[in-house]
């Protein structure tokens, strides 16, 4: 929800914005990418289809690192929601949410570098710096 909301918030339209609150269902519930698409459209489940991690791929880093290139190589409006996603995890975990490991920290520091290279005025990307200054140090 909270990824939409900053979707929302930010004015993107009601396609994006339903991405926002469909971008994990696929990895973490028993819905299809066949029943997005029946229900939403093929624009929104193609986007769907793309923020959702390979599963096939076992190490954490290598999938991480697959699905970061993936996302960033299918255009602006996916990095979009992908950004906002990193932005609302970060802080969630600032309000006392689960604890990130070095490997999740790791891996969001390389999408804020990934992302910005690819499109260096995306939105969400000052709010992901600025997220992961935030961060405490570690001891």
């Amino acid at each position: 929800m909270q990824v939409a909301e900053l979707l929302a918030r930010a004015g993107f339209d009601d396609e994006l914005v339903a991405v926002a609150l469909l971008h994990d269902l696929v990895e973490d519930t028993p819905v299809s990418l066949d029943e997005i698409d029946d229900r939403f459209g093929e624009p929104v489940a193609r986007l769907v289809a793309i923020l959702s991690e390979d599963p096939s791929i076992l190490s954490y880093r290598a999938r991480k690192g697959e699905h970061r290139g993936r996302v960033a190589a299918a255009g602006e409006r996916a990095a979009t929601v992908y950004a906002a996603d990193k932005v609302a995890k970060l802080r969630a975990a600032r309000r006392g949410g689960p604890e990130l490991r070095p490997e999740q920290l790791e891996h969001f520091a390389a999408t804020l570098d990934d992302l910005r290279a690819a499109y260096p005025d995306l939105p969400f990307l000052d709010q992901l710096e600025s997220e992961l200054e935030r961060l405490p140090e570690s001891p």
